[in-house]
């Protein structure tokens, strides 16, 4: 016959045993519930990284369009794949990408910027804007900006003084 003793210590280590196994079931749940958050996490981060932003999503189209005018958010620009002269409102709020990738206002934009507009096809409204290339004239070096724009001095600046070329300037270092 069993003492009471030994009944208590075997349904203590039942108790015991069962804690043990409870404790050890809720931590595989921890683990397993972890495990599934960090591999939702990741799946989203990957789907995330693989979005490129230039890329029109379905019912969206891309083109290319050379800014002519600008006046507040009213733009006129020409389609390059078509040819075809367009004047539209921007929305507000549109996300303007410079080429470095910042987000700006379509306040940035300039005539003659060359531009890659992501717009509804639908309803043609832009939804994103890329700046693909800058003003022409920001480009061109100095002399060639003056000699274009009608410019007599082909090198001066700063109210006509003197840029160290030119007669009476040779030698004097």
């Amino acid at each position: 016959m069993e003492t009471w003793q030994e009944i208590h210590r075997k349904k203590h280590r039942a108790k015991s045993r069962r804690r043990l196994l409870i404790l050890l079931l809720v931590l595989i749940l921890f683990v397993l519930a972890g495990g599934f958050a960090f591999r939702q996490y990741r799946d989203r981060k990957a789907a995330e990284e693989s979005f490129d932003p230039k890329e029109p999503a379905e019912g969206e189209q891309a083109f290319y369009a050379r800014l002519l005018s600008i006046y507040g958010n009213e733009v006129t620009y020409e389609r390059e794949d078509t040819g075809e002269e367009v004047r539209t409102c921007i929305p507000v709020g549109t996300c303007v990408t410079t080429q470095l990738g910042a987000s700006a206002t379509f306040s940035r934009l300039a005539v003659g910027d060359r531009l890659l507009i992501i717009a509804k096809e639908d309803t043609g409204e832009m939804d994103r804007i890329f700046m693909a290339e800058e003003e022409q004239s920001e480009k061109m070096p100095a002399g060639e900006r003056d000699a274009s724009s009608g410019e007599a001095g082909g090198g001066s600046s700063g109210g006509g003084r003197p840029t160290g070329e030119g007669p009476g300037r040779e030698g004097s270092s």
